[in-house]
């Protein structure tokens, strides 16, 4: 069996007690084949952990530094003004509503993002005005000044980091746990994203041999 696991920030790049867990399950289940998914901040960091002959093998994803490469861009409008408006819509919805649909425009950012530059779309001018403009519409707390264009810029930014896991191909694995709750997720629901979008009929998306 395999069994892609998803850390963020530790094994095998850091010590610690989650990393002491994650080594010590790996040893642990010496009959199955780990494929770990490592989030790191920049690829610079060193991996510190001697890992066993069951890791079979090891997918880097770094959330700063340069933005990952992607697929070549085909369509000239970036991404879909669309998904945009949903994306942005989900964001400013209020906790009660948003959860019911974010599921569905996490699947469509990942879809896009396996095609296109979802981190160049993020960053686009169309991103960072639609935003702005919707967000000021949307502002409602008269104590507080209303979002600025540079808020919605680095706003951007941010989601741009923590998205960046969609754009890797997704580890194929028979299971996948995350260590822990967070960005680590990701991965997770981007392997279980890929397999449902390839059983609906759709290409599945390439992943790493």
């Amino acid at each position: 069996m395999d069994v892609a696991l998803m850390t963020e920030g530790t094994y095998p790049h850091q010590f610690g007690g989650v990393s002491v867990w994650c080594d010590q399950i790996i040893r642990g289940m010496p009959g199955y084949d780990f494929r770990l998914v490592a989030l790191v901040a920049t690829r610079a960091e060193r991996v510190v952990w001697v890992l066993p002959d069951n890791v079979s093998s090891m997918l880097t994803v770094p959330l700063w530094g340069d933005r990952p490469a992607g697929p070549a861009a085909r369509r000239r409008a970036g991404l879909p003004l669309r998904l945009l408006r949903q994306f942005v819509d989900v964001l400013l919805d209020s906790p009660a509503e948003a959860p019911s649909r974010f599921g569905d425009v996490l699947r469509e950012l990942f879809e896009y993002s396996q095609e296109e530059n979802l981190s160049a779309g993020l960053a686009s001018e169309k991103a960072v005005r639609l935003l702005s403009e919707t967000w000021q519409e949307r502002w409602t707390d008269s104590a507080q000044p209303s979002p600025t264009l540079h808020d919605a810029v680095t706003a951007l930014q941010l989601l741009e980091h923590s998205l960046r896991p969609l754009s890797y191909a997704p580890v194929q694995a028979d299971v996948g746990h995350a260590v822990a709750n967070g960005l680590g997720v990701l991965p997770a629901l981007a392997a279980k994203m890929a397999v449902r979008h390839a059983h609906a009929g759709h290409r599945a998306w390439r992943v790493p041999a």
